[in-house]
């Protein structure tokens, strides 16, 4: 059969020429198998990971590691399993909907900010986790995590440190005379001696014991950049927990702070590993319950007396650790690094803090959260979260003692965040 080309064309005529196709046999792609390996391997050249993904359960695994890195965020198995079920695989969504879904940038947040717990200081575009991030797709509440015992429930006492204490509530205005009756150094003295004579029934201290994987090289990694050095880590028997005393500013953590040492060395069968941690005044009462984040890498915001305390009790904390931090620089974060991994570690029994580590620190030894600080709201869970980490089977629920009668501010938060009967679930009685 002959062949021709066109060489040139106009509307009345059309040249053409024969031409013999030269037979040859083509040693690229000879089936679809080696086009999608080529293909496979131009991709992976240019930065792509190529996953053997053969079924739906490796789709799924995969969906659920990317969208945990792209967000960093961790789910729990329940939550996911949840979560893929109800938002993304649900049957009655065609498979348009749930490709739209994927491609959104998702917001995961364990203490959402709805209106009633805005930060009104803001002056950013954005107020609640909703306008931020759109309508909700899901929700897995404290209740929801307690019920499948990815956390534990709470156990709160109040206890009565003046005659005529009020009953605080969400719309109290806090002024500075009345935090001043908190200050007062009899009560102080009465605080801190419940503490010391509480601790041991609280934590458990001396009374159940377990095996842990405790970090050996605190020191070298709290010092060294992240990653650059391999943690060592070894089984050790720890007797109870630990615990975290917070408080409404940086003048009562220097207050507590030195009436602890006082009742320690006149009776040393009391004796406690205590430090303190703050980086600025920040403010007692927080717009809304939401938090002051304290810097942990600076201290310049501190006024000299603060700087000077807090340099003296970095001081007490060398001498315990043969550290040597301070107040400076890269020394002061290496402080933040050296107390979260003893904590972590049991080393320390009571730290001491303003807002430090009642966000985003967890530490599975810790089991108690003394509170003279008037929590609320978004700021409230937050920081009784920090004692509801699952460790072992004597670790069975986190211990809140409130010496502030926060007992409304309490119940509202958690039917906030839970609903309006979660009360049974998170609390016990």
């Amino acid at each position: 059969m002959p062949f021709f080309n066109i060489v040139a064309a106009s509307n009345e005529n059309t040249v053409v020429t024969e031409y013999e196709p030269v037979k040859s046999r083509s040693d690229s792609y000879q089936s679809e198998a080696e086009l999608e390996k080529e293909f496979i391997r131009l991709l992976t050249e240019q930065g792509y990971t190529y996953l053997q993904i053969h079924k739906e359960e490796d789709l799924i695994r995969n969906l659920r590691s990317c969208m945990e890195e792209l967000n960093n965020y961790k789910f729990f198995d329940d939550e996911w399993s949840r979560f893929f079920s109800d938002a993304l695989a649900n049957p009655n969504e065609h498979i348009v909907e749930k490709t739209r879904k994927i491609h959104h940038i998702f917001g995961f947040t364990g203490t959402p900010i709805f209106a009633v717990n805005s930060d009104s200081r803001s002056n950013d575009k954005y107020f609640t986790t909703a306008q931020a991030f759109g309508d909700q797709l899901h929700t897995y509440t404290i209740v929801d995590a307690i019920n499948d015992k990815n956390v534990l429930p709470f156990r709160v006492d109040y206890i009565k440190t003046m005659d005529m204490e009020e009953d605080i509530t969400d719309e109290m205005v806090w002024d500075i005379n009345r935090e001043k009756t908190y200050q007062a150094p009899e009560r102080i003295k009465l605080v801190t001696k419940y503490i010391l004579d509480h601790f041991d029934q609280k934590t458990y201290r001396g009374n159940k014991s377990y095996y842990y994987n405790a970090l050996m090289n605190i020191g070298e990694v709290a010092s060294a950049a992240n990653g650059k050095v391999e943690e060592e880590k070894r089984k050790q028997r720890l007797s109870g927990f630990n615990s975290i005393l917070a408080v409404a500013s940086v003048d009562m953590a220097k207050l507590y702070y030195q009436e602890f040492k006082k009742q320690m060395e006149a009776d040393p069968t009391k004796k406690l590993r205590i430090a303190t941690i703050y980086s600025y005044g920040a403010n007692e009462e927080e717009t809304d319950g939401i938090l002051d984040e304290e810097n942990p890498e600076d201290t310049s915001a501190l006024d000299k007396s603060s700087r000077d305390f807090l340099d003296d009790a970095i001081k007490d904390y060398n001498e315990m650790f043969k550290t040597n931090y301070s107040t400076d620089g890269d020394r002061f974060q290496n402080y933040y690094k050296d107390v979260s991994l003893r904590m972590k570690n049991k080393e320390l029994d009571l730290l001491i803090v303003v807002n430090m580590f009642l966000t985003g620190f967890d530490a599975t030894t810790l089991n108690t959260l003394w509170v003279d600080k008037n929590l609320k709201m978004h700021g409230l869970i937050q920081a009784f979260s920090r004692t509801n980490r699952i460790l072992n089977s004597i670790k069975t629920f986190g211990n809140i003692v409130c010496f502030r009668n926060l007992q409304k501010r309490v119940d509202s938060a958690i039917s906030l965040f839970g609903d309006k009967n979660a009360g049974g679930i998170v609390l016990l009685w």
